[in-house]
């Protein structure tokens, strides 16, 4: 594992075939699209790797990478926040192999998120310019965090992005998955994505309630079995869990998509991928006030309450039919793509 400085490690706390399709993932083959070799370490719960496998010429999956950090010499090193490894000595010992490390500050670390961050916590605290080169963070809060324990130029913000062209699609009656056809003829209000406790069921059950002819149309993992406060309404649809390169093809019918997060730091601190995602797919996104991120955006729309989420509902339905409103919705995500934020990251790191 001895490369040089155009190889790019990422130390992943899922795998690469995991039922939520995420950052590292996306990172990882956007670096290997600007000419990388990027490996990208699974910890290989269902990926079934056994050494190396070659995603394509320039991406690699690997389950030994964990065993061989000695081994690992002149190369880039990105871990994120979340992740159970590696330790500060880990760190320390990549450090000196001359590797630049890369902390990846992708979530507020909260036991909402992960079963047990009493190793993260631990590990965040003592991370410094001593032991770390660059910090990414995800959101402008935790960014801000991290500039007053880094140099201005050391530290990244680096907000999710989409890969537009896998979410710009069409409508398309005649490929209409099955499960969608007997639902489009009222107004869908769509999610996809993680279904967990940060997700404000009390405000689903309130809209279904009281739009009992729109149907609310939920796609993801019960991530936490938080999902039992769904109340069993029949206009709310639990379709499971969509692999990531079909969901276009049911998002897309969506006629407005939602971020319903509760109030709290999770939502303060969270740069929704899918926020990126529902607007190249060209859907009027409307979220809950906590979500600071999508307010640096000029189409998604805030609401400030349960009463004045239904308002907005009603509002972006009106605009899902105004074209000029879907290009604009369509341009602001095309600027947010993946290849914006990897060619950023590379930039930074002196590497492009």
């Amino acid at each position: 594992l001895i490369h040089n400085r155009r190889s790019i490690f990422y130390l992943s706390p899922i795998d690469w075939n995991s039922k939520l399709f995420q950052r590292p993932q996306h990172i990882m083959i956007n670096t290997a699209k600007s000419g990388f070799l990027s490996i990208y370490c699974t910890p290989n719960f269902h990926d079934n790797v056994s050494g190396f496998d070659f995603i394509n010429e320039n991406l690699i999956l690997s389950n030994i990478c964990c065993s061989s950090y000695q081994d690992i010499k002149n190369s880039v090193i990105i871990f994120p926040s979340t992740s159970n490894y590696p330790s500060i000595e880990e760190i320390e010992l990549l450090k000196n192999n001359g590797n630049i490390i890369v902390y990846d500050y992708i979530d507020e670390l909260s036991p909402d998120i992960s079963a047990d961050v009493k190793f993260q916590i631990k590990r965040h605290r003592e991370i410094s310019p001593k032991n770390v080169d660059y910090v990414c963070a995800v959101s402008l809060k935790l960014y801000n965090e991290m500039l007053k324990r880094f140099p201005e130029d050391r530290v990244i913000y680096l907000p999710n992005g989409v890969e537009f062209n896998h979410f710009n699609v069409e409508k398309d009656i005649k490929n209409i998955p099955e499960v969608m056809k007997g639902l489009i003829d009222r107004p869908i209000i769509g999610y996809f994505g993680a279904l967990a406790s940060w997700i404000d069921y009390d405000l689903i059950n309130y809209v279904a309630e009281n739009r009992p002819e729109w149907n609310i149309v939920l796609i993801g993992l019960d991530y936490d079995g938080s999902m039992k406060n769904l109340k069993d309404l029949s206009n709310i649809i639990y379709l499971g869990v969509i692999n990531y390169k079909e969901l276009p093809k049911y998002a897309v019918w969506f006629d407005v998509a939602i971020i319903p997060f509760r109030e709290g730091e999770i939502a303060k601190t969270t740069s929704p991928i899918k926020m990126y995602e529902y607007m190249a797919l060209g859907k009027p996104v409307v979220f809950t006030k906590d979500l600071e991120e999508c307010k640096l955006y000029k189409t998604p729309i805030m609401a400030e309450s349960r009463e004045d989420f239904v308002e907005k509902l009603e509002l972006a339905l009106s605009l899902s039919k105004d074209e000029d409103f879907v290009r604009k919705v369509k341009e602001e995500a095309k600027e947010n793509d993946w290849s914006k934020r990897v060619e950023k990251l590379l930039k930074t790191l002196n590497l492009s």
